[in-house]
């Protein structure tokens, strides 16, 4: 590979998130998509939703109150 390594940071982005009691289903334009028990339900600022990994979810967002 060229080139050096840079540094990057995620861009700060608003989203709607719950934490789901149980295993879910919601469609997307790449199809159904699967949650599991205790994943996040992400809506998205187009407010297409889409399920997340608890552990990402957690390492990646942190609440914040309006």
């Amino acid at each position: 590979m060229d080139g050096e390594y840079k540094h990057y940071v995620k861009l700060p982005k608003k989203i709607r998130a719950k934490k789901m009691p149980k295993a879910f289903e919601v469609d997307s334009p790449e199809g159904k998509l699967q949650g599991s028990e205790g994943d996040y339900l992400v809506e998205g600022e187009d407010g297409q939703e889409y399920p997340c990994k608890c552990h990402i979810f957690e390492c990646t967002y942190e609440e914040v109150s309006y």
